[in-house]
């Protein structure tokens, strides 16, 4: 979800937008674990076939709750994971393909009772 918005003190364009969020499949809990939150979290990641129902109006109670079925887990089979380098930083990759490259850190690999 996004919007554009004027701030009404500055004048400026704001692009702003929103990430639904649901409870974190088995991947990501391994992942998306901030001691700080409530449980692992992820966002909502739609299939095709569920595209057009996210985006159809919503007439009834029967149409708000076929979208409140859609907030939820992805699939964890369906999904792949793998550590990257760092954006940011004096080595990072910046925001560029590259950062989508696995990277192996040696602390993760001694540290993971599946590896």
């Amino acid at each position: 979800m996004w919007e554009i918005w004027k701030d009404k003190e500055s004048g400026e364009l704001l692009h702003t937008f929103s990430i639904v969020t649901t409870e974190g499949n088995d991947l990501l809990k391994r992942i998306h674990n901030n001691p700080k939150l409530e449980g692992p979290r992820m966002p909502v990641i739609l299939t095709e076939a569920e595209e057009d129902l996210w985006l159809a109006p919503i007439n009834s109670a029967a149409d708000e709750e076929a979208i409140k079925r859609l907030i939820k887990p992805y699939p964890a089979e369906a999904m792949d994971a793998h550590p990257v380098k760092p954006l940011l930083g004096k080595e990072g990759a910046g925001n560029a393909p590259a950062a989508s490259e696995p990277f192996e850190y040696l602390e993760l690999v001694l540290a993971d009772p599946l590896a």
